[in-house]
């Protein structure tokens, strides 16, 4: 018993100077210098997979997104129906309600879905600025038909 003990604090005692700081006056032999991670994301499954969902698809497909071709949203497409001058102002841009900050997905005439997000309305000009597929536009609000 006395000897396992002993190998136990001799373990203990040769831990803790192996961990203990360098003397005072005596510089550390050599700087440890920490790898950096770098992650390349996988264009094939042949390249690499997710670790977490493995058959997953996701990696892939976003390669192919910003290589779709989106049609330009052209200004006709958005109508501002109406500006509402209240405390907060609001508008309604195709049938759909918007503050400023909103985001939305709205629906043209031909069809075509549109996210928007709604920058800032000015009441007093009848404008509004809005994201519409990420192009910046603005919007005039004309109460003519």
């Amino acid at each position: 018993m006395k000897t396992i003990l002993t190998c136990l604090m001799a373990a203990a005692f040769a831990l803790a100077a192996a961990g203990a700081p360098a003397p005072r006056g005596k510089a550390p032999s050599k700087a440890v210098v920490m790898p950096e991670s770098v992650f390349v994301m996988p264009r094939t499954p042949a390249q690499g997979r997710d670790p977490f969902f493995p058959d997953s698809m996701r990696p892939y497909e976003a390669e192919a997104k910003p290589s779709a071709t989106v049609r330009e949203v052209e200004r006709s497409d958005l109508v501002v129906r109406s500006i509402v001058n209240s405390k907060t102002p609001l508008t309604i841009i195709n049938d759909v309600t918007f503050g400023a900050g909103d985001a939305a997905v709205v629906t043209t005439p031909n069809g075509q879905k549109v996210e928007i997000r709604c920058l800032a309305i000015d009441p007093r000009r009848r404008t509004v600025l809005v994201t519409a597929n990420g192009q910046r536009m603005v919007l005039v609000f004309s109460s003519k038909p």
